[in-house]
């Protein structure tokens, strides 16, 4: 009885060791996991390209977090006026312009920041519209400067080299106090206008067909 007892004990003991054994190793495993995963979610976000044509690939093209939050098919696009956003702020730039191709539509971000390089936390103004054809689609931010190189001045025009937007320009809005675009399109095709934040942009799909 009593090298039972013994051996019952030390098969406890056996057991206990064990257990604890796992949950250290458990607890181990899910740290460098967390750490493991927080090294892929960042590296390699910066600089990241895509969509076509050499002006993408130099203005960074799209980012990662400006993907549309469903499928294409079930983006509002549409011909009617856009409008999101209220007033105006002065102390608020159009600091980068890009482009890229999104397979079954464009998609053009303006990037809005403050003057001295900081986040935007107001939306201005912003609306789209068409030209009686629908040939040319116009958007405009209310009140904000343009810093961004390639399209900082109002005439400031690129070639995009594809179609069916073929040229995105700088150009005269209705006001003074509203800086306009217009791209130029092949044939009527109709758009969405949206906005993202941190940090602030403004985003226009537009439907290749």
């Amino acid at each position: 009885m009593v090298i039972l007892a013994v051996l019952f004990l030390v098969s406890l003991s056996a057991l206990a060791g064990v257990s604890c054994g796992r949950s250290e190793t458990a607890e181990v495993t899910a740290e460098e996991s967390l750490e493991e995963r927080a090294g892929e979610g960042t590296e390699g976000v910066e600089g990241t390209t895509t969509g076509e044509g050499p002006e993408a690939a130099e203005e960074g093209g799209e980012r990662p977090e400006e993907r549309p939050p469903r499928e294409a098919g079930g983006l509002p696009f549409s011909f009617d006026t856009q409008t999101i956003g209220s007033g105006g702020y002065p102390d608020l730039t159009i600091s980068d312009i890009r482009w890229s191709d999104q397979g079954d539509y464009y998609r053009f971000v303006f990037e809005i920041r403050k003057t001295d390089g900081g986040n935007a936390d107001r939306l201005p103004l912003s609306q789209s519209y068409y030209s009686p054809d629908r040939t040319r689609l116009f958007i405009f931010v209310s009140n904000v400067s343009v810093t961004d190189d390639q399209l900082r001045e109002e005439g400031d025009s690129v070639f995009l080299g594809h179609l069916p937007v073929s040229r995105i320009t700088h150009t005269t809005g209705p006001s003074s106090i509203e800086i306009t675009f217009v791209l130029d399109l092949v044939r009527p095709l109709p758009c969405y206008l949206h906005y993202e934040t941190a940090p602030l942009r403004v985003i226009l799909d537009v439907r290749k067909t």
